[in-house]
């Protein structure tokens, strides 16, 4: 299955299709990419699109062994799924650090489970903290490096020309 043949049907509990007048079920209802804010994604045995069946696990642990128990209750995975996607964002105050999480599980028709990793840490809060100072100071430092530096070269090769053409020529040809 790819992405150009993906089931964008409503269901209700236990995969049921909907008829006419009923409410889709949440996590039974498609959503595509944009509705997600999903990019496509590469996975290690197929290609996804940024859309599919989302549900919300809400922001406690309990909240979320809820709504895990409910997803099961009701066979949200079953054999038709190709792909869960796991996602998350956690904060450390004390390292003012943000952690992203993304945990695909690909499902194989023989029955292997195949998860793929990525954790990307990064602050989004640069200059806070003892060092925001010397953060600051540093780049702003770097800044001037680089465009006085870049102006000297411009001033060099005005000043040379021709002879700067000849040297790079005889790097391409050799």
């Amino acid at each position: 299955m790819s992405a150009y043949n993906a089931d964008r049907g409503e269901y209700g509990l236990k995969w049921t299709k909907v008829k006419d007048g009923e409410e889709a079920e949440d996590g039974f209802k498609y959503q595509n990419a944009t509705a997600l804010e999903g990019l496509p994604t590469r996975g290690l045995a197929g290609y996804y699109e940024g859309g599919g069946y989302a549900y919300t696990l809400g922001r406690s642990q309990a909240s979320a062994f809820k709504s895990i128990s409910h997803l099961k209750e009701n066979d949200w995975i079953d054999e038709h799924t190709r792909a869960i996607f796991v996602e998350f964002t956690i904060f450390n105050n004390q390292l003012n650090l943000f952690t992203s999480s993304f945990i695909i599980f690909e499902m194989m028709p023989t029955g292997a489970l195949y998860p793929k990793f990525k954790v990307l840490p990064f602050r989004l809060e640069r200059y806070r903290g003892n060092n925001a100072l010397m953060t600051l100071l540093s780049e702003l430092g770097m800044i001037a490096y680089t465009i006085y530096f870049f102006v000297k070269e411009i001033k060099l090769m005005k000043k040379q020309r021709r002879s700067i053409l000849r040297i790079s020529g005889t790097w391409w040809s050799s």
